[in-house]
C-alpha cells in the first residue's frame, strides 16, 4: 500500500473534470491512511500486551527490594507502566478511528435515552465509591448507527464523568433542547471545564487542554466524536469555563429522513 499522493492532473480544458479527479485522489489517500492506521494499531496490541503484563510482573518483584533502592525502582516501574497504559489508549482509539471512517451507516431507531443510562451505568460500575447525581431525559430517540452513537455518547458522557473526578459529586445531565431552540442533545457536568480560547483545539487529533498527569486520555475522544456526529448529518460545539464545568452540544442531521429503514 503506497501513501504517497499521486500528482494532480492538469486542468486542460475540463476543470470540473479534474476536480472530480482530485476528489477521487483525496478520498483514496484518506482510504489507505486510514487502513494503514488501523493495521498498525491492530499490531501494536499484541506487543503493547506483552509488555504491560511483564511491567506488571516487575512492579510485583520490586515491591520485595528494601529500603530507597525498591522506593526508586518501583517508582520507575509505575512511569513506565503508566507510558504503556497511554500507548494503550492511543492504539484503541486509533482503532475507533478507522472503524468510524471505513464502515457504512446502519441506520435504525435509537433509543438515546437508554443508551445514555447504559454510558452511565457502565461508568459508575467501574468507580462504584464515586458519589453520583445523573440524570437522563426520558424518551430521547433519533435515527442513526446504534454503534456508532454509543461511542458518541461513551466519548462525552465519560470526559464529563472524568472531569469531573475532583468533585464531591459528580452531576451530568443528558438532556434534549426543544425543536424551537435547535434541538440539540446536550451533554453537561459540573467537573473541571476549560477556557473557551482553547475551544478550537478541543476536536483536533491528539489535542489535549489538561495534562495527562491531571486525566488520562488520548487526545482522539473528542475528534471520533465530531467524525461519528459530522458522518450523521450533524454539528458538535462546546461552551465552557474553567472550574464551572462543561456543556457539550450536538444535532443529527436530516439526513436520515431519506435512509430510514421501512416502518
Amino acid at each position: 500500500m503506497s501513501l504517497v499522493a499521486a500528482p494532480s492532473p492538469a486542468l486542460g480544458s475540463d476543470p470540473l473534470l479534474a476536480l472530480q479527479a482530485r476528489v477521487a485522489q483525496l478520498e483514496q489517500s484518506q482510504a489507505e491512511l486510514e487502513a494503514f492506521a488501523h493495521a498498525v494499531a491492530h499490531e501494536l496490541r499484541t506487543p503493547l500486551s506483552a509488555a504491560n503484563s511483564f511491567c506488571s510482573l516487575l512492579q510485583e518483584a520490586l515491591n520485595d527490594l528494601p529500603g530507597e533502592t525498591g522506593r526508586v525502582s518501583a517508582h520507575y516501574a509505575s512511569r513506565l507502566h503508566m507510558g504503556l497504559a497511554h500507548m494503550d489508549q492511543l492504539t484503541e482509539a486509533l482503532v475507533a478511528l478507522a472503524r468510524a471512517s471505513r464502515v457504512a451507516l446502519r441506520v435504525e431507531a435509537v433509543d438515546m435515552s437508554g443508551l445514555a443510562r447504559e454510558v452511565l451505568d457502565g461508568l459508575q460500575a467501574r468507580e462504584p465509591g464515586r458519589a453520583c447525581q445523573c440524570q437522563v431525559e426520558p424518551g430521547l430517540s433519533d435515527w442513526g448507527d446504534r454503534a456508532l452513537l454509543r461511542q458518541v455518547l461513551e466519548n462525552l458522557l465519560g470526559n464529563a464523568w472524568k472531569f469531573s473526578a475532583q468533585q464531591a459529586v459528580v452531576q451530568i445531565e443528558f438532556t434534549r433542547q426543544p425543536a424551537s431552540e435547535g434541538g440539540a442533545y446536550v451533554v453537561r457536568d459540573h467537573g473541571a471545564g476549560f477556557d473557551m480560547a482553547q475551544a478550537g483545539r478541543l476536536f483536533q487529533t491528539f489535542e489535549r487542554l489538561h495534562s495527562s498527569a491531571q486525566f488520562p486520555g488520548s487526545g482522539m475522544g473528542l475528534y471520533l466524536v465530531k467524525r461519528i456526529v459530522a458522518s450523521h448529518g450533524g454539528e458538535v460545539r462546546a461552551f465552557s469555563s474553567p472550574g464551572q464545568g462543561a456543556t457539550f452540544f450536538f444535532t443529527l442531521g436530516a439526513l436520515h429522513e431519506d435512509a430510514r429503514p421501512e416502518a
